[in-house]
């Protein structure tokens, strides 16, 4: 029956965390990452994603992506092309951030690994939501997905991989 998820691999947080890290990425469906909760132990912390290969988090400079922010505050776009991370979420700071995330062409070998995003994140001075896509630009496959802070550590949050069926 098409529309349905099956859990893959799920993290909670139950103590301080500088990354978090969901695998089992093993067939060519699309999968969904949940994020939710995500709390920083720091002020203005911005979530960022990498891709794993064999379980391992790639940090080199192949990443290509593209946002839109829209706020309480203002309206604005993030991009980049060559970085070493993806932008994911916003701002999280103490407030929390949430996130949902399709992921693309993860097991496939001859294909770019990429992913659509939409995030929500309350922070002190306003509320926002992101939209937006990236690209890891290595043809190889991957098994799961990275998430780490620019700044200080992960004190709460749930990070749920799922496979769409």
């Amino acid at each position: 029956m098409a529309g349905n998820l099956i859990q893959v691999d799920t993290v909670t947080l139950t103590s301080s965390s500088s990354t978090i890290a969901v695998n089992g990425i093993d067939s060519d469906d699309v999968y969904m990452l949940a994020c939710s909760n995500l709390i920083a132990d720091s002020s203005n912390a911005e979530v960022k994603l990498r891709v794993n290969k064999s379980s391992s988090a790639q940090d080199d400079s192949e990443y290509d992506y593209a946002f839109e922010i829209i706020s309480t505050v203002t309206f604005n776009t993030r991009s980049g092309a060559n970085q070493d991370e993806v932008y994911f979420i916003d701002n999280i700071n103490t407030y929390g951030g949430n996130a949902i995330a399709y992921l693309y062409n993860f097991n496939d070998a001859s294909e770019y690994s990429s992913g659509t995003v939409e995030s929500v994140a309350n922070v002190s001075n306003q509320e926002l939501g992101n939209q937006g896509g990236w690209v890891h630009t290595v043809a190889s496959a991957s098994n799961g997905i990275t998430l780490h802070l620019n700044t200080g550590s992960f004190n709460s949050g749930t990070v749920t991989l799922y496979r769409v069926v």
